[in-house]
């Protein structure tokens, strides 16, 4: 897992998407949920080069300013379309560094049983093609379905140690318009 970790393109709390370098992703203060950080820590252990790195970046910085404990993640919106917006959440740096990591993994895992998350958005586009003709097949579009992946589902369907690290790793919370709510889901 922590072979697979790294940032993404995107802004993620403290950091701006003007600028989401990796210097300024691991600026100090890093930000991080509190049952995150250890993990991130244990991160930078594994990774003596970033570790190294990072005191670069903040020569002169005190330690305790290393981490800014975030409640979860920011949500805000994006154009969809040119009508509407849809929702994002903006995730703590450390979290969203580790959850990088583990998506690679897992995309990594069910490509051993033929699911190339790639190249599935063509498949699904052919089968459609192919259905609109044929009637063979029929979709189901939840506008909002990546909101209804229960914790306990998931708890269910994964293995202990997969479920432990997954929700580890996650917001549980998110900050809208000043209000912190907690998430009952994994999105």
């Amino acid at each position: 897992w922590f072979q697979e970790c790294k940032n993404s393109s995107g802004s993620s709390i403290g950091v701006p998407f003007r600028d989401t370098s990796i210097e300024r992703k691991f600026s100090f203060p890093i930000s991080v949920t509190e049952r995150c950080k250890p993990m991130f820590e244990r991160y930078l252990t594994f990774d003596a080069t970033l570790k190294a790195a990072v005191h670069n970046f903040n020569a002169g910085h005190p330690v305790s300013d290393w981490y800014s404990i975030q409640e979860g993640s920011r949500a805000t919106t994006v154009p969809k379309t040119s009508s509407i917006d849809r929702m994002i959440c903006i995730e703590p740096t450390g979290n969203m560094y580790l959850q990088q990591g583990l998506m690679s993994l897992m995309y990594d895992r069910m490509s051993h049983f033929g699911l190339d998350v790639s190249s599935l958005p063509d498949l699904h586009n052919q089968l459609a093609y192919e259905s609109s003709i044929t009637s063979r097949y029929a979709t189901i579009d939840w506008s909002s379905a990546s909101d209804c992946v229960s914790i306990e589902l998931l708890r269910w369907l994964l293995p202990p140690k997969w479920f432990f690290i997954l929700d580890l790793v996650r917001s549980p919370n998110i900050t809208m318009d000043g209000d912190v709510i907690e998430l009952n889901m994994f999105s």
